[in-house]
């Protein structure tokens, strides 16, 4: 059975390895800003998947470190913790995403956002996130492309 709930401070370290497992950002892995998704059996409890609503200077919010083991993909289990966190955002939410991932997230209520509609803090992260892909592309010589995201709310 696969249950999804809020973390715990035990959960830390093995949101850390799934979030750096997942070669995600590393950065601002706080246990008390994840949903976890939990298969529980009677010989054990595995984490199978993890995301977070993370908080930034500025207030704003941003659905963050979306991770699901490859073994628990194609189930739900991402969209079930979309829900998890879309129900307890303040909005607008934010998020980046790589571009080939747009339509995934646009199933949950989320949009293209123009830079000049990203608070200050993210903005700067995606300025930073922009030039890192802009040299990435150019060493590895094929087309890299992030996407921020908003979901503003429920209409």
């Amino acid at each position: 059975m696969i249950i999804i709930r809020a973390a715990e401070a035990a959960d830390q370290r093995p949101i850390t390895r799934l979030v750096r497992g997942a070669r995600l950002n590393p950065l601002h892995l706080a246990w008390p800003h994840f949903i976890v998704a939990e298969e529980v059996t009677p010989a054990q409890r595995t984490l199978a998947g993890a995301g977070q609503l993370r908080p930034h200077a500025d207030g704003s919010r941003e659905l963050a470190s979306l991770v699901v083991l490859p073994a628990y993909q194609q189930r739900g289990l991402g969209g079930a913790l979309i829900q998890a966190l879309l129900s307890r955002a303040p909005f607008p939410l934010y998020l980046y995403c790589r571009g080939e991932l747009v339509p995934y997230y646009a199933r949950f209520g989320f949009r293209l956002a123009m830079e000049d509609e990203l608070p200050p803090s993210l903005a700067r992260h995606y300025r930073i996130s922009q030039a890192i892909i802009w040299g990435a592309t150019r060493v590895l010589r094929r087309p890299l492309v992030l996407a921020a995201m908003v979901h503003p709310g429920p209409q």
